[in-house]
């Protein structure tokens, strides 16, 4: 018998089976055996594997659970390797990953190994040292610099507020300031990240040997990514000077320049001082060149002299007030023996009650920065309107000094004769002087009485010397022309023999850290043409200055690309620091870069003592590197 019948009968028996059994009728077995009844419907089809399947179907119960799974088949072979995917950006810590090994100690280690890629990475400086994060430039100069600093103005008219974070924790006098602040000590903060949106300080900065710096000047908030593509300027040292001062801008800071204030001592700030003691000592001489010379009593009322009120025999009703003006400032009145100093237009000046009164003022204004300055005074004089007055001007030279002069007198009243002299000197040679391209009398009043009498000297001049002197006679006769040139031409001997004047040697580079520096980006003109012009002069692009004092002994931390003897050092150097009170514009990250009222600067060009917006708004990026 055939396998498909045999099959056949088996499944009729089951079926029987149920139904003797359990009572199940012959039809309900059909249905579930899948075998239908001569009625119609479904039929078992033997010998087709299609049939034997929907008979295991209709005889299975619900699907059970998901077994657990079988054993995993082996592996196929290879496929073909796919194109290679798009370059991604340097990850964090590159070429520290993949192994538990230490970090490298620096940015230079690691170029030397072959990371050629300027990004973030983590070094550890020492075996001691936490292993720090940093960002590494790979390009320049060789590569292997560490960005260990970045200084970033965030108010450039909060002068050492919170923000100011190189120069505000020192504060602003000299019982909270302990030498120590930022630039010396272990503080950090900021991020490699947020460099030129904010101030930084890396661990780096105190704890990693390095032997030069380069510096970058950044527009403030570009991405650190892009800041070597966007400076303005970087430049760096190679004469590997850090190894000399511990290794790092903190040791050197600390140990070797630290900020402290150290006033200046008065004998290289004389100045006018000097001249005007020569002055008086050769006064003898000088009053034997005017006939019967008067000596007018210096008579005054109260504590400040400031005016001679008779002077004796009627010769003033309250005269000989003076006056000085620097540009557009409000007129200053001159209290007698006082020093006047202006330095951030190298202004000196000193007036004197000798025989004969001497005032002299020294003008240095630096690149011309100012326009004007101007010397006036007022007198009320005893001759109520009697006798005669004149006139005169003319020049005096000798050698390379010129001396111009414009003179008033009064005589011929029977009071003592008065003769104002007003002059500046110029040498083009000696003193690099510019002269004035104008000498005018203003105001320049005429008759004997209440007299208003001035000169303004205009056109910017530069390194001269104005001058002022009172002359008079016991008779009613003129102090007369040959008198005043004598006296004039006696004062410019004297003069003569101090050749330059000294009076802003605003220099204390003994006292700093000087470093030539290389250029990557920009050049010694470029940097120039970003100080101010009242500094300019003064001043020596090519350089890193460490500590640059101002005249009154405030240091500022550093001077970048260029070295200077300006006496307003705070618009040409950051990190300012602020010890006197007098003295709050030298105090902020950017000490004083914003310049003294009147400036106005504009979004490239710097004015007066001020820097561009643009150069304010720009970070100065600090990077160290130690090579072997």
């Amino acid at each position: 018998m055939k396998r498909p019948v045999l099959f056949l009968s088996l499944v009729m028996l089951l079926c029987s089976t149920l139904v003797n059994s359990i009572g199940v009728d012959m039809g309900t077995c059909s249905c579930l055996c899948g075998v239908d009844d001569a009625s119609g419907g479904s039929s078992v089809v033997l010998g087709k594997s299609g049939a034997e399947s929907d008979f295991y179907t209709r005889l299975r119960g619900p699907k059970g659970d998901l077994g657990r799974p079988g054993k995993p088949g082996s592996l196929g072979p290879p496929g073909h390797q796919g194109n290679p995917g798009i370059k991604g950006e340097p990850g964090r810590s590159f070429g520290n990953e993949g192994s538990r090994a230490t970090p490298s100690e620096s940015c230079f280690h690691l170029r030397e190994s072959g990371q050629s890629r300027s990004g973030v990475y983590t070094i550890q400086p020492t075996e001691s040292s936490s292993p720090i994060e940093v960002f590494c430039d790979m390009e320049s100069a060789g590569g292997g610099w560490t960005l260990v600093a970045s200084i970033h103005e965030n108010n450039i008219y909060g002068k050492c507020t919170s923000g100011d974070l190189w120069s505000s924790d020192q504060g602003k006098s000299s019982e909270k300031y302990p030498g120590n602040g930022n630039w010396e000590n272990f503080n950090t903060f900021g991020s490699a990240e947020g460099a030129t949106s904010g101030d930084y300080k890396s661990p780096a900065y105190y704890s990693l040997q390095a032997s030069d710096v380069m510096v970058w000047h950044v527009p403030n908030d570009v991405e650190i990514s892009q800041a070597s593509t966007d400076a303005k300027l970087k430049y760096y040292t190679n004469t590997g000077f850090l190894r000399d001062f511990g290794g790092t801008l903190q040791s050197m800071y600390s140990k070797h320049f630290p900020l402290k204030t150290a006033p200046k001592p008065g004998a290289t700030m004389e100045g006018v001082t000097s001249l005007i003691a020569a002055l008086n000592q050769s006064a003898a001489e000088t009053k034997r060149l005017v006939p019967n010379f008067y000596d007018y009593v210096y008579d005054f009322d109260g504590n400040v002299q400031n005016y001679i009120k008779d002077g004796g025999q009627d010769m003033f009703d309250t005269g000989n007030k003076l006056f000085y003006r620097i540009g557009s400032n409000p007129e200053t009145q001159i209290t007698y023996n006082t020093n006047y100093r202006n330095r951030s237009q190298g202004v000196d000046l000193l007036a004197a009650t000798s025989h004969p009164f001497n005032l002299l003022m020294w003008i240095g204004n630096d690149g011309g920065a100012v326009d004007m300055f101007s010397l006036k005074v007022l007198s009320g004089t005893g001759a109520d309107g009697d006798g005669s007055s004149r006139t005169r001007d003319g020049t005096i030279t000798q050698g390379d000094f010129t001396l111009v002069y414009h003179a008033y007198s009064v005589y011929g009243a029977s009071d003592p004769s008065i003769s104002e002299v007003f002059y500046y000197i110029t040498n083009t040679n000696t003193w690099q002087s510019r002269a004035p391209t104008a000498f005018t009398k203003n105001p320049w009043s005429g008759g004997t009485d209440s007299l208003q009498h001035g000169v303004v000297v205009s056109g910017g001049p530069k390194s001269i010397l104005m001058g002022y002197t009172l002359l008079s006679r016991t008779s009613d006769g003129e102090v007369d022309e040959s008198s005043i040139r004598a006296v004039l031409n006696r004062t410019l001997t004297e003069i003569s023999n101090f050749g330059k004047i000294d009076e802003f040697n605003c220099s204390r580079l003994e006292e700093s850290l000087v470093q030539p520096v290389l250029y990557l980006q920009g050049n010694n003109d470029e940097v120039l043409n970003k100080i101010p012009p009242v500094a300019k002069s003064q001043t020596t692009p090519g350089f890193l200055q460490f500590r640059a004092y101002s005249p009154t002994g405030i240091p500022n931390a550093l001077c970048p690309g260029v070295k200077t003897e300006a006496c307003r050092s705070q618009s040409v150097c950051i990190g300012g620091v602020n010890t006197m009170a007098n003295d709050e514009k030298s105090c902020g990250d950017f000490a004083g870069w914003e310049g003294l009222p009147g400036d106005t600067p504009t979004q490239t060009e710097p004015d007066g003592s001020a820097r561009s917006l643009d150069d304010v708004n720009t970070s100065v990026l600090i990077f160290t590197r130690k090579q072997a």
